[in-house]
């Protein structure tokens, strides 16, 4: 995350040029379960005042009131201060309501609001799910034999066969076991058959 820059007294200081906002690691999108602490890493110019801000909480249900939001309503900054020496800060809080949050830093801003900063960070969406979520299961569209959690429970995409574009999303598993029980029952019948044949043949004798 970190690179060098030179300024116009050329001299070489660790931080990053255009902000950049990770949050558990990730700089896009996570998934969390609420209450589950997470932190926030902010990289830009040494000493640069900053903002951290929900730019999705006003129209959003769900936001956590619970954080420093309602210190500087109504912009929905959740941090603020100024980067240390090396163009770094990291602080850490619990997102306990469910709910869709997208994260950006602001920096040098001459109000709360990252419409007035002079660089803003990438945004990284946050989605607060219950702690009791029950995934939902479902082929991805277009088919490509895979099926994701469309309750978005944190689960990871997997592999199923009913999946399959030749399948059409339904049947394959079925039709797979009904091919192998048809084989089984096949091998069993010719094995009992040819047992019987054997039989008749020792009983002439």
């Amino acid at each position: 995350m970190n690179n060098s820059y030179d300024l116009d007294n050329d001299l070489d200081l660790i931080g990053c040029s255009q902000p950049v906002l990770s949050i558990n690691d990730q700089v896009n999108n996570i998934y969390i379960i609420s209450g589950t602490v997470v932190t926030f890493k902010i990289c830009g110019y040494p000493n640069a005042d900053f903002i951290v801000q929900d730019v999705g909480a006003g129209g959003i249900e769900g936001r956590d009131v619970n954080v420093n939001v309602n210190l500087f309503y109504p912009y929905d900054v959740i941090d603020r201060g100024k980067l240390d020496s090396d163009g770094i800060h990291v602080s850490s809080m619990p997102l306990n309501n469910v709910g869709t949050y997208f994260f950006r830093v602001g920096i040098w801003c001459t109000i709360a609001d990252i419409d007035y900063c002079t660089k803003v960070s990438n945004a990284v969406m946050v989605v607060v799910l219950e702690k009791d979520c029950t995934p939902n299961y479902v082929c991805k569209q277009p088919l490509d034999g895979y099926e994701y959690d469309a309750n978005y429970c944190g689960q990871p995409e997997r592999v199923a066969s009913r999946c399959n574009p030749e399948c059409g999303g339904v049947g394959c598993e079925e039709e797979s076991n009904l091919l192998k029980t048809g084989i089984i029952v096949a091998i069993v019948g010719t094995s009992i058959y040819l047992l019987g044949k054997e039989i008749e043949k020792k009983g002439r004798k």
